[in-house]
């Protein structure tokens, strides 16, 4: 696509040039005192084991399910990222089953409620369990659907959810945007969506965005995007 670009291997010698950051690309052990005399990171070839010498991140590493995590577009001095909601393993497989229960639930008592046969405590247990259903199947469409778009053309940071043709943005001044860069979160719950892996220092509040995306890939993407942000 014009004006598309590929994010390059973090994990190179440098960034994208395809070469074992152990060895820097000469296939030899550097550690003086070492017997093996082959690197063992690349065991020899010199090629880092990240990209396969390629520079560029395998699909493993930008790909989930087959589908795309990420994608970089540049055009006019503008810089795009979108990426993809993640999905919560246990969460994307139950929320189906369950919300099949509260649609069972809901249209049973929302029967009575209609013919004025439901009591006051089926009335608040019918709003309860309608925010329930709502919050669920949100949850559930996001991660089928949702992505995050990042957008800076170094006047202008700006962040949107998006779901579907619905979503609200954040915009910042990219002047006082400070400290772009990859924080990984520890996750230990397995229904729990993943905060950004990267953050930024905007006033006194840090920002996050790229939710449940790799260490590599997010480097990758605070690379390209610091190009952009005069002070990042």
């Amino acid at each position: 696509m014009p004006g598309s670009s590929r994010l390059r291997c973090s994990r190179c010698d440098r960034p994208g040039n395809g070469r074992c950051a152990t060895c820097q690309g000469t296939g030899q052990n550097l550690h003086l005192n070492a017997f093996e005399p082959k690197c063992d990171r690349c065991a020899g070839t010199g090629a880092c084991k990240f990209c396969d010498g390629s520079g560029y991140p395998r699909s493993s590493d930008l790909f989930e399910s087959g589908v795309p995590r990420t994608t970089v577009v540049s055009a006019n001095g503008r810089v795009e990222v979108i990426i993809r909601a993640p999905w919560i393993g246990v969460a994307i497989f139950f929320l189906p089953v369950w919300l099949a229960g509260w649609a069972f639930g809901e249209y049973h008592v929302g029967i009575e409620i209609i013919q004025g046969k439901a009591t006051l405590l089926e009335y608040i247990w019918f709003v309860g369990w309608s925010a329930g259903g709502i919050g669920a199947l949100y949850s559930l469409m996001w991660m089928l659907v949702g992505r995050e778009r990042v957008a800076i053309d170094g006047l202008t940071l700006s962040i949107r959810d998006e779901l579907g043709p619905l979503g609200r943005a954040k915009r910042f001044d990219a002047n006082k945007v400070h400290n772009l860069r990859c924080s990984p979160v520890l996750v230990t719950s397995p229904t729990a969506t993943p905060p950004g892996t990267i953050a930024f220092e905007y006033g006194p509040k840090t920002y996050r965005f790229g939710s449940g995306i790799g260490e590599a890939e997010a480097n990758d993407l605070v690379r390209v995007l610091k190009e952009r942000i005069p002070s990042g």
